[in-house]
């Protein structure tokens, strides 16, 4: 029986490496147990054998090591060649590999090369783009999920120990830890409930909780007094367009955004209509103050791009805001302030004087576009005319 001998009780498959590519595979000889003493089912099995051998050397002839040596190859070498073997003969190649694993000292390779393990990141691609996320989150999570499988490569050898280990090696803040802990939380979970995978999430307790006291002090928001916004005001005065984004700030309560990428089209000369907001109740139509009138028509007039704040880039998610908010946050640390002022404080400090100056709750929520839950204003009322607004909001100033 060719490439078959016969030792004791047993049969071996048996091929000689030939001169020209001993140095390239890095032996003169191959040689594995049948594990059979029937020289029927040793010829059968050896053919597996035989043929990956002889591949090898056709590969090695080609100047290419016979044994990918990078991983990946490696892999897609093994997967293609496995496709290749039938069905009977599949285990002799498998029995291959454990070895090569073996001398690789690489002890997963294996169960991942048969697919007994499952790549972290296997259905990544698919996650990111089912879900319905923004994009600028949607790339946060497939960088947080791609940071976690660097380390931990495959779902079944993720133990809750090893990820605890992991986030407290991590030099990263808290808070920045508990956000790739919920985005790779939600992806296992998808991948669980959506695609069957057999592994059960084990990340419970892997990062601290916050506090509900820490959670209730970070949807704080403190209101600008008076004087901050004239300290605000005298700091920006280097920089005009952060200069009359504070002004419109401080008497609209709108979000850096929404003045950002307010149209012309959605600006009167009495008004500003906010028509894409960051939720339902934020669609509303704003009264001018007098104190910003005329900055709004000088804006309007000098706009070059259709914007009420012209000159603006958009960054890759389409906000018009990001660099200008920057520019703010480095002012408001420059002056003393800490992160409970931003300019979403803004929308705090118009509630706040809309309240010391008496008016209704209601008026007030559709100025600032807040919910308004009450059966009769929230529900029914098809809410309040421009003027009302008006005067409510002529009744707030700055001293």
């Amino acid at each position: 029986m060719k490439h078959i001998i016969k030792r004791r009780n047993g049969y071996y498959a048996n091929l000689r490496v030939p001169e020209d590519v001993k140095d390239l595979i890095g032996k003169t000889r191959y040689f594995k147990s049948l594990k059979t003493s029937d020289p029927v089912i040793a010829q059968e099995r050896a053919g597996a054998f035989i043929a990956s051998w002889k591949q090898d050397i056709r590969l090695a002839r080609q100047n290419l090591s016979g044994i990918p040596e990078d991983r990946f190859e490696l892999l897609e070498h093994i997967e293609v060649e496995r496709s290749t073997i039938p069905a009977e003969h599949l285990w002799a190649y498998d029995d291959a590999i454990v070895d090569l694993a073996e001398t690789r000292s690489d002890l997963l390779l294996y169960p991942e090369a048969t697919g007994q393990l499952t790549k972290t990141v296997l259905l990544l691609s698919e996650y990111i783009q089912a879900s319905s996320n923004t994009e600028k989150t949607k790339d946060m999570q497939r960088s947080d999920v791609l940071r976690f499988a660097k380390d931990f490569p495959h779902f079944e050898n993720i133990t809750n120990k090893a990820v605890k280990s992991w986030f407290k090696s991590l030099d990263l803040k808290l808070n920045t830890q508990r956000r790739i802990r919920t985005a790779i939380s939600s992806y296992w979970n998808w991948c669980v409930e959506e695609r069957d995978l057999s592994v059960p999430s084990c990340l419970d307790g892997v990062v601290p909780p916050q506090s509900k006291a820490k959670s209730a002090r970070k949807q704080d928001r403190a209101p600008y007094t008076d004087s901050d916004y004239r300290r605000l005001l005298k700091g920006s005065e280097g920089d005009p367009v952060l200069n009359d984004l504070i002004r419109l700030g401080a008497y609209t309560g709108c979000r850096i955004e929404e003045l950002c990428s307010l149209k012309l089209v959605d600006v009167s000369s009495e008004a500003i209509s906010i028509v894409d907001p960051k939720t339902p109740a934020g669609k509303r139509e704003i009264p001018l103050h007098k104190e910003i009138r005329q900055l709004v028509a000088r804006l309007k007039d000098t706009s070059t791009d259709g914007y009420l704040i012209s000159g603006l880039g958009f960054n890759k998610y389409g906000n018009r805001s990001n660099a200008v908010g920057k520019r703010f946050g480095r002012l408001k640390r420059k002056l003393g302030f800490g992160p409970s002022h931003v300019f979403h404080s803004f929308r705090n400090t118009l509630a706040r004087k809309l309240e010391e100056a008496g008016i209704p709750e209601n008026i007030a929520a559709r100025i600032v576009g807040h919910e308004f839950s009450t059966m009769t204003y929230g529900l029914y009322s098809g809410g309040v005319s421009l003027e009302v607004k008006q005067e409510a909001i002529n009744e707030i100033g700055y001293l």
